[in-house]
């Protein structure tokens, strides 16, 4: 009887040593696993535009939408601006103010002042050709 219960024992230890597939026969491969793309190393980062990168502002247009406005850069290309508030139904006879300055950690960020609001911009991006004209 003493026997019987140690090799009880043993067997349920051993059972429970055993990686959980270990019982099952190996399957073969049907097929290959393909390789993993490698990541690069160092991805370049985006360089942000910003309103100082451009030599000043020539000129703009309102955008399709409030929050979007097309400045003129003094090299005379167009760039579309995207505004995180929205600013262009703010604008009076003063019109626009384009600013960039540093934040607290020393990133660059661009501002667009609409009247009192000051609106950040999210991103500007280079136009092959010029913003069509605001419909009247």
């Amino acid at each position: 009887m003493r026997y019987s219960r140690i090799l009880i024992a043993t067997a349920a230890a051993l059972a429970l040593s055993l990686p959980a597939g270990a019982a099952e026969p190996a399957k073969p491969a049907t097929q290959k696993a393909a390789p993993a793309k490698p990541a690069p190393a160092n991805p370049a980062p985006v360089k942000q535009i910003h309103f100082r990168d451009l030599g000043g502002v020539k000129g703009w247009r309102a955008g399709e939408k409030d929050t979007i406005v097309y400045i003129q850069a003094a090299d005379n290309s167009w760039y579309r601006v995207d505004m995180y508030e929205t600013c262009m139904k703010f604008v009076n006879d003063k019109g626009l103010r384009f600013i960039t300055e540093e934040d607290v950690t020393g990133e660059r960020v661009s501002k667009v002042i609409a009247n009192k609001y000051i609106c950040t911009v999210l991103e500007m991006t280079k136009l092959d050709v010029p913003p069509p004209q605001a419909a009247k």
